[in-house]
């Protein structure tokens, strides 16, 4: 199952670009025609960059800043995002079958919310499910195992590809 972009990262680094090539070509012709256009003085840019001595911490500060800059995109670019959809098992290969982790959350919910004696009921996580849920009555005996049956029997028949764990907690509602 193919996983999102990152539409933000990509906006972030085309104007980026974008801007800084406008700018360069906007003061390459305003040299070449000798009129300044832009509010930025490139002689004195040039003379400071040519009076400053490799060694200085101006120079190296831009350098680990550009560095570290680079290296966050770079990691934003290769390393995957986040999946939205949990792969659901098909018996044909050339069918890709998902549903939103929330949808699987709220399937859940909805079998949880069925057993007798609870009253509340939340659900939390991607990998790994945590479902919380209230008693709304005294007697607890075999509710956490009722709980777990029944996610079990909900993530059965959903069939995702990867089975996130499900940890169940119970509450006592206080009267």
């Amino acid at each position: 199952m193919p996983r999102g972009s990152r539409p933000v990262t990509a906006l972030l680094v085309a104007v980026l670009a974008t801007a800084v090539c406008a700018f360069g070509a906007v003061e390459a012709i305003s040299l070449a025609v000798n009129h300044r256009c832009v509010g930025f003085d490139v002689h004195a840019v040039t003379r400071y960059a040519r009076n400053t001595h490799w060694t200085a911490t101006a120079v190296s500060a831009a350098g680990v800043i550009a560095t570290m800059l680079g290296l966050l995109v770079l990691l934003a670019g290769l390393l995957p995002p986040r999946r939205r959809v949990v792969e659901l098992d098909s018996s044909d290969p050339h069918l890709a079958v998902g549903i939103t982790v929330a949808s699987l959350r709220r399937a859940l919910h909805a079998r949880v919310t069925a057993i007798d004696g609870i009253s509340r009921v939340r659900v939390r996580g991607r990998r790994r499910l945590t479902i919380t849920a209230t008693a709304g009555i005294r007697d607890t005996g075999g509710l956490i195992e009722a709980i777990q049956t029944a996610a079990t029997d909900q993530l059965t028949a959903a069939a995702p590809v990867h089975r996130p764990r499900v940890r169940v907690r119970l509450r006592r509602k206080e009267s």
